[in-house]
């Protein structure tokens, strides 16, 4: 079937109503421990906006530039559950959301959620 959600990094959230399915802009999880930027990043999921973030290595010793304290993943994980946030990973996009159908509604221009009636064996979208 192939890839469905593919991120990249953008430092914003991921408005699926305007953001390319497989170029989901995401956010790295801070490094260091700092649970007010951390806040922040993920307080912006709303209004059918979803926050994206990816973490490298709970330590990464191997690769310190990119290691994160366990302190500090602890606490994003505490925040997330004492938040009610609902955490996916990016594979389950597809339980609530359809990636052709966010395309032909970019592609039309439609803001709002519309009925979309469409055979996609038969459909084909231009470049």
């Amino acid at each position: 079937m192939g890839f469905q959600w593919a991120r990249r990094e953008g430092e914003f959230v991921y408005d699926p109503s305007v953001h390319h399915h497989l170029r989901i802009l995401s956010f790295e999880a801070p490094l260091k421990k700092d649970i007010n930027e951390f806040a922040k990043m993920v307080n912006q999921a709303k209004e059918g906006k979803i926050t994206v973030l990816y973490f490298h290595g709970i330590p990464d010793l191997a690769h310190p530039w990119v290691s994160m304290e366990r302190e500090a993943f602890e606490a994003y994980m505490e925040y997330l559950l004492e938040n009610n946030f609902k955490v996916i990973a990016m594979r389950e996009l597809s339980n609530y959301m359809d990636p052709l159908k966010l395309q032909v509604k970019i592609r039309l221009g439609v803001k709002r959620n519309v009925r979309m009636d469409i055979s996609y064996d038969k459909f084909v979208m231009g470049g």
